[in-house]
């Protein structure tokens, strides 16, 4: 009789073989057993439901580097930007959308109407950006999103570091020239 690792290195060595991997594809191609699958993981799920989270915690500097291997591999690039290169179009939208999300905790319709909100333009310049998307712009303490900005206005804000001393020093130091130049 197997112990249980003696098995787990068996099945391993049997899921491997080709012959086995056709078959285990056929198996779950049929519409019937994607149905059990989905039932199995989705009851796991409501079982486990912080099990992911804290794995990920547990294994964060191991699931990076693994990752960060696998993305860095030349025929997984390459494979990547064939993909991404086919379905452009089908993505951008979906790349941004998981992004406002991610980050900011907005849906593109939020950021939208904020857009509209603010007409289309940058909440501090009031120019339109230069046909970039403007930036969401954030406090980075709360989180809290305060509006929408181009790209020149979020730079100037970044090298400021947020700091309204700093900004109303520039203010002063770029008033002083002018009226010196007059």
């Amino acid at each position: 009789m197997m112990t249980k690792e003696e098995r787990k290195k068996y099945m391993k060595k049997y899921n491997q073989r080709p012959e086995n991997k056709v078959k285990r594809k056929e198996y779950e191609q049929k519409p019937e057993n994607k149905i059990k699958k989905e039932r199995y993981h989705k009851k796991w799920k409501e079982n486990n439901p912080t099990w992911t989270k804290e794995y990920y915690k547990k294994n964060k500097n191991k699931i990076s580097k693994q990752g960060k291997k696998y993305r860095e591999n030349p025929e997984v690039k390459e494979k990547r930007r064939k993909y991404d290169e086919k379905n452009k179009s089908r993505f951008k939208n979906t790349k941004y959308k998981n992004h406002l999300k991610r980050k900011y905790g907005i849906t593109l319709k939020e950021y939208n109407k904020l857009l509209l909100k603010q007409g289309g333009v940058c909440a501090i310049c009031r120019n339109k950006g230069n046909g970039k998307a403007l930036s969401v712009d954030h406090n980075h303490q709360t989180g809290k999103i305060r509006g929408l900005i181009c790209s020149s206005c979020n730079l100037t804000l970044g090298y400021a570091k947020e700091n309204v001393d700093r900004l109303e020093n520039c203010i002063k130091y770029l008033n002083f020239y002018r009226e010196v130049k007059k």
